[in-house]
């Protein structure tokens, strides 16, 4: 599933009430989710960088330090921010509002997959042809995610940093998700190294990619959940995604397949944001 989603980037259901459409402001059930994180520095000698994108070329590098912290995205706008790259299949949408990027998943919907089992996903990635941006060096990302009803089967809320080209040792993700068998489940993917899956029923939290030389850690809700030692240390794309099969595997409880969630407040408490990789 993983491989599928990052292909179409860069290049099964509980019985609950189906989660509002996503043209309905979802704000107030994302507020209550997701609380605002504190500033990531104290020092009055330090401000938090708000990254607005890399516009025009420029002969020179450019970037944009984060060493007392950059807000990224706040996902607080009712557009969607010019420097993201977007991917969105038949029976996804986007739903921009000032309190989070709403994102539906519903492979039944508008030429979606249906019950085939093909992949339906929306995505928001850095690499783009005008006004890419990277993460470099050490670097501490996070963002905030908010369910809005428990996750279908085989659906998933996934956060990536990659390297280009992504090599055996290069792409890193967390993810909240829930397996094909029925399992609700942080899971990390450390460049070659197997999943590591712990059991969540988490419904609002936030995905933490943390590099620190050649040592990449996966965090979920302040917690450990992975390490890897000897990860690459090339500049990193970064990627939002959420993505879930038709329901070929059959629908869970009898309701309807359909998955959705909100991002929001896409930060970094350290590292350094470039124009080029």
């Amino acid at each position: 599933m993983n491989k599928m989603l990052l292909i179409l980037l860069l290049a099964a259901c509980d019985d609950v009430a189906s989660p509002p459409d996503a043209t309905s402001d979802l704000s107030m059930i994302v507020d209550a989710a997701v609380g605002e994180a504190p500033p990531p520095h104290t020092d009055s000698g330090c401000t938090i960088e708000t990254f607005a994108g890399f516009l025009g070329i420029s002969p020179e590098e450019r970037h944009v330090s984060c060493a007392c912290g950059c807000t990224i995205d706040h996902f607080s706008s009712q557009a969607i921010s010019d420097f993201w790259g977007m991917v969105l299949s038949p029976g996804a949408a986007f739903d921009p509002t000032l309190n989070g990027l709403n994102v539906v998943l519903d492979p039944t919907v508008d030429g979606g997959v249906g019950t085939d089992g093909g992949v339906t996903v929306a995505g928001l990635n850095s690499r783009v042809l005008t006004g890419p941006f990277f993460i470099d060096g050490d670097f501490d990302l996070l963002v905030d995610y908010a369910l809005y009803a428990p996750l279908p089967l085989d659906a998933h809320v996934q956060f990536y940093v990659q390297a280009n080209p992504a090599g055996p040792v290069g792409t890193f993700s967390i993810e909240r998700g829930r397996t094909s068998a029925g399992a609700n489940v942080y899971s990390t993917t450390l460049g070659s190294s197997a999943p590591v899956p712990q059991a969540s029923l988490q419904q609002a939290g936030t995905l933490e990619i943390v590099r620190t030389g050649s040592t990449v850690q996966a965090i979920a809700d302040g917690q450990l959940l992975s390490q890897r030692v000897g990860a690459a240390t090339t500049r990193l794309t970064l990627i939002l995604t959420g993505g879930m099969t038709g329901c070929g595997g059959g629908v869970d409880g009898g309701a309807r397949c359909r998955a959705a969630f909100a991002w929001k407040n896409l930060r970094a408490l350290k590292g350094t944001l470039v124009d080029r990789q």
